[in-house]
């Protein structure tokens, strides 16, 4: 009798369960009533909206198509202005030696992204430019070129650049300089990852980078003060993070 009472006692206890009534399948179909509300429904028709409203949405329509036109005008217009202004700085910045490799260089997320020999390379760079236009009012694009030191050990390229020619609707094409490799390629390059690559399917990142921040305002960069404000976004992986 105690065997049999200090099994029960060692056995787990369960806590007992409701059990729930199984509804039955007939149960959770429709209706006949059910089907007959779903059929009003359906053929239940809206009432028809005044003429006068689809007039007003007409009209507004078309302010903004003239509003997307003039934007676009201006667009056009303030780029046309700004590029006096870039050559004239580019001619200044000449003055400064090693500028521009300075500038890449400091850069917090293309050093990351670059090999040593892409540094050395980097140091070569003369001089960049970013030119913008816009054609017509449904396309536009813009053309990155780097200008080259002699004494590039890895290609001979003097000048490499990068076009993107962008439309309304989405359509992206890119044309790129030839890279004249001097022997055999490297397995692994910045310049031969982006310069060679002409199936972009989006502006890529170093193409953003170099237009937003190196063109913008190359002095942060070259100053090294561009890392206090490019990690606004998490996914920026270009920063280190000084908070643990």
């Amino acid at each position: 009798l105690e065997q049999s009472m200090s099994s029960k006692q060692n056995q787990p206890v369960s806590k007992k369960q409701k059990v729930q009534p199984q509804k039955n399948q007939e149960d959770s179909k429709p209706t006949k009533k059910d089907e007959m509300i779903g059929k009003n429904q359906e053929q239940e028709e809206l009432p028809e909206l005044p003429e006068e409203i689809q007039t007003f949405q007409d009209r507004l329509n078309e302010v903004q198509d003239r509003v997307d036109e003039e934007t676009l005008k201006l667009g056009k217009k303030w780029k046309l202005e700004k590029q006096p202004l870039y050559r004239e700085r580019s001619e200044a910045l000449k003055k400064i030696p090693n500028f521009w490799s300075t500038a890449l260089l400091n850069h917090p997320v293309l050093t990351q992204i670059t090999s040593d020999a892409d540094k050395e390379i980097f140091q070569l760079v003369d001089n960049l430019f970013v030119e913008e236009w816009q054609d017509e009012p449904s396309f536009q694009g813009f053309r990155i070129t780097l200008n080259f030191k002699p004494g590039n050990k890895q290609f001979s390229n003097r000048e490499l650049s990068k076009e993107y020619h962008i439309s309304l609707d989405g359509n992206l094409e890119t044309k790129t300089t030839k890279i004249q490799w001097k022997g055999k390629e490297p397995e692994t390059s910045f310049f031969k990852t982006w310069f060679q690559d002409e199936e972009d399917f989006e502006v890529d990142d170093v193409a953003t980078m170099i237009q937003e921040d190196l063109w913008a305002n190359p002095m942060d960069c070259y100053l090294g003060q561009l890392k206090n404000d490019c990690c606004e976004d998490d996914d920026c992986h270009g920063c280190d993070d000084d908070e643990e």
